[in-house]
């Protein structure tokens, strides 16, 4: 939706979810804290989210990021597509 590459800075800076953790979200303030600076905005009240905007949770691995598709949202998990209340979710980001 926003025609840029907003990773490009970071490709192939990093081989492993820790290494890339190390040089990637704690120079940035966290996973939540890089999710509003790369997309120029702040968290927003969760009572606002619409379709497509990307929102957060917290799971027992840490904070994810996933997008909204109404009263749920949906998230990348080590199997697959995994399906969350929104009610579940902590910020979200208009996109």
């Amino acid at each position: 939706m926003t025609d840029a590459d907003l990773f490009a800075p970071w490709r192939g800076v990093y081989d492993s979810a820790l290494s890339g953790a190390k040089k990637v979200l704690v120079p940035n303030g966290g996973l939540a804290a890089l999710a509003g600076k790369l997309l120029e905005t702040e968290s927003a009240p969760l009572a606002f989210a619409q379709r497509g905007d990307l929102v957060s949770v917290l799971t027992v691995d840490g904070p994810a990021l996933g997008v909204c598709l109404g009263d749920r949202a949906v998230f990348v998990g080590p199997e697959g597509l995994v399906f969350v209340p929104m009610t579940q979710c902590e910020a979200r980001w208009p996109v």
